[in-house]
């Protein structure tokens, strides 16, 4: 009788160190997904920071046949260029005013 209630004890303890053993498991598998999707949603967001969508009531006619790239300013020291029918990338002045002057000396 005592070897069956030893056994029953072994086996009690085992079960616990085994879920002891799970709970650790899965806690540290899941801080591991945690940083893998982190470090996927910050590169996700540097890879496509600037990019807005953007819904038109009533887009000028000219920009549909336009064969340069439209940018426009909507008056908070950011302009946008159109990318898509519905895709506009937000660019500083500044690197607006870099990127032309470049290109000016580039052609020089």
């Amino acid at each position: 009788m005592e070897e069956v209630i030893l056994s029953k004890n072994n086996l009690e303890n085992k079960v616990k160190l085994l879920k002891q053993h799970k709970d650790e498991w899965l806690t540290e598998t899941k801080s591991k997904m945690n940083q893998q999707l982190n470090k996927k949603r910050s590169q996700i967001m540097k890879s496509k920071k600037g990019l807005y969508f953007f819904y038109w009531r009533h887009e000028r006619k000219s920009w549909t046949v336009a064969k340069k790239p439209i940018y426009f300013d909507l008056g908070d020291g950011y302009l946008f260029r159109k990318i898509s029918n519905s895709l506009v990338e937000k660019i500083s002045v500044e690197n607006f005013l870099l990127m032309f002057k470049s290109r000016k000396i580039n052609q020089k």
